[in-house]
């Protein structure tokens, strides 16, 4: 069987090497890799993360401004570093039941609202616990 190549050399005769639409998946991850890293891409991820959370960035810039930037539960600035060396930013929180959006939230409150299966009862036999104990 003849080899098939795209226009810069990727075999396409490999079983998966073409997405639904018939492109290059290698041009493609190369591609969608260089756009992410410029500001425009940036901007178009962010919109897409939040909006998955039910959240605008107008939205998440309003309720930032609102909390003073502090997470609403330990009402602390984001602080160490996140995802990909950048600093910490505040997590849009939405209800995984409803979907609508809550509060923005530091990481570590976050997983400790997830980890808590979201259930106000598990959070406030957490706090009995800790207040029994002295902390």
């Amino acid at each position: 069987m003849k080899k098939s190549l795209c226009k810069h050399g990727h075999d396409t005769t490999l079983v998966g090497s073409l997405d639904k639409y018939g492109a290059c998946k290698a041009c493609n991850a190369f591609r969608v890799a260089k756009y992410t890293v410029t500001t425009r891409g940036k901007e178009a991820k962010r919109k897409a993360d939040l909006k998955r959370r039910g959240w605008t960035p107008q939205m998440y810039d309003q309720t930032l401004s609102e909390q003073g930037g502090k997470c609403m539960i330990c009402r602390q600035p984001p602080t160490g570093i996140g995802t990909k060396g950048n600093p910490a930013v505040l997590a849009a929180d939405h209800s995984h039941t409803t979907g609508e959006p809550r509060a923005l939230l530091c990481a570590s409150c976050n997983v400790l609202i997830g980890h808590a299966k979201e259930s106000p009862e598990i959070c406030q036999a957490a706090a009995e616990y800790l207040r029994a104990w002295g902390e």
